[in-house]
């Protein structure tokens, strides 16, 4: 018994270790240039965390051309943000259409998730799905609306007034036919598994109703429920913030196909980290399974 005992304990101390290393890492090798990627947290696995330093290896040599031209505090100057950031997207392999920010901290910034939206639409991203699991955000979206219009203006000046901002859920507002907009969705944990059991009823009562046949229903039937729910195409990418490896209730039907990216937090995010997240996913494969 007292055998059993030690061992547990020392068991127990060793994945505290672990833990604690692959925490350290995680920051250290972010910090540095490396990039943790990958769908199952690539630090969590001995394979995975060597993987993951060639990886960086190789992006890095194709990030440090791009980022090397974002000024010293790693932010933009102020007197050409549009054009610099424009610059470093056409740099860019690809771009995603829409980004999902999973934010898994206990708290949250305003003012550094306005500076991700307004990044992210002028690198012409078109959709961000904002994630905060107990919907604190998406309470608070007339807040966040007034900070992004605020910190627009702030980062981009009069350039800045041929973009629009629109919020969901959020004020009434009709998109005007400019393409120089961006539309960011706040999420919580009710839009996702209980979307999935709206989509799964609404079928049912279709079918009930003899509108449709249990033959014809197939997977590009819910993603037509879907994308006629939010409007929006599913995440090429999603940039999970905090130290909980996991997507915490974040749309399963959605993320399927998504490239799944990690940084240990978004306060205080600088743009050069930022741009190093897109020039990770823009150097990816997805193969969608295959």
């Amino acid at each position: 018994m007292f055998l059993y005992r030690f061992l547990l304990r020392l068991i127990h101390y060793i994945l505290s270790l672990i833990f604690c290393v692959n925490s350290w890492c995680q920051k250290a090798f972010f910090r540095s240039g490396y990039l943790v990627t990958g769908r199952g947290g690539g630090l969590l696995r001995p394979s995975g965390f060597f993987l993951s330093l060639y990886y960086s290896y190789y992006t890095n040599n194709t990030s440090h051309q791009i980022i090397k031209k974002v000024s010293p505090s790693g932010n933009p100057s102020s007197c050409s943000t549009l054009g610099r950031i424009r610059a470093d997207a056409k740099e860019l392999q690809k771009i995603p259409v829409h980004i999902g920010l999973a934010i898994h901290e206990n708290d949250f910034s305003y003012a550094d998730l306005c500076n991700v939206v307004i990044w992210s639409m002028a690198m012409g991203i078109t959709y961000i799905s904002v994630y905060e699991m107990h919907g604190d955000l998406k309470r608070n979206s007339s807040v966040l609306h007034s900070a992004l219009l605020k910190r627009k203006q702030e980062l981009l000046g009069a350039e800045g007034n041929v973009y629009e901002i629109y919020l969901a859920p959020g004020p009434s507002q009709s998109i005007g036919s400019t393409n120089k907009h961006i539309i960011v969705n706040i999420i919580s944990l009710d839009d996702g598994r209980q979307t999935l059991v709206e989509a799964a009823q609404h079928l049912c009562e279709k079918v009930l109703q003899r509108q449709t046949k249990v033959e014809d229903i197939d997977y590009s039937v819910i993603d037509k429920f879907y994308h006629a729910k939010y409007g929006c195409p599913d995440p090429d990418l999603i940039i999970k913030f905090g130290k909980v490896h996991s997507l915490l209730g974040f749309s399963p039907w959605q993320s399927q196909f998504s490239e799944l990216l990690t940084f240990p937090s978004h306060m205080d995010l600088d743009y050069k980290s930022y741009l190093g997240l897109l020039v990770c996913y823009a150097n990816s494969q997805q193969r969608c399974g295959k």
